[in-house]
C-alpha cells in the first residue's frame, strides 16, 4: 500500500477481519468469539456478525453462532468462472501463437 492518507473505512476493516476469522473455523462461531479474536468490543461483534447474516448473507445464522453463508460461496463461483474464462482465452492466445511461430 502506498504511503501517505488513510482511507480505511474500519467498519468495513472489522466486517472482512470477521469473515476471514469465521472463515478459519470448523465450527460455528460467537459473535464474542468474533469479538475476542478480532480485538473488538461484544457490541461491535454482535451488529457486524448481525448485519453480515441478516441483511447481507454473508453468514449464516446458526442459534446464536455464526458460519460463512452462501452468498460468500456465489461470490467465489463467480470470481472463479472469471478467472478460468480468462486463463481459457490466454491459453487459446499461446496455441495460436505457438502454431504461428511452427508454420
Amino acid at each position: 500500500m502506498k504511503e501517505g492518507k488513510d482511507y480505511t473505512i474500519e467498519a468495513v476493516r472489522q466486517a472482512g477481519e470477521i469473515l476471514k476469522f469465521i472463515a478459519e473455523q470448523r465450527e460455528p462461531v460467537t459473535s464474542a468469539d468474533a469479538a475476542r479474536a478480532c480485538g473488538i468490543t461484544t457490541n461491535t461483534a454482535f451488529r457486524q456478525c448481525w448485519t453480515l447474516s441478516e441483511r447481507l448473507g454473508f453468514l449464516d445464522r446458526v442459534g446464536d453462532r455464526y458460519r460463512l453463508g452462501a452468498r460468500l460461496a456465489l461470490i467465489w463461483a463467480k470470481r472463479k468462472s472469471i478467472v478460468e474464462g480468462t486463463i481459457q482465452r490466454a491459453e487459446s492466445e499461446l496455441r495460436e501463437l505457438s502454431e504461428g511461430a511452427e508454420a
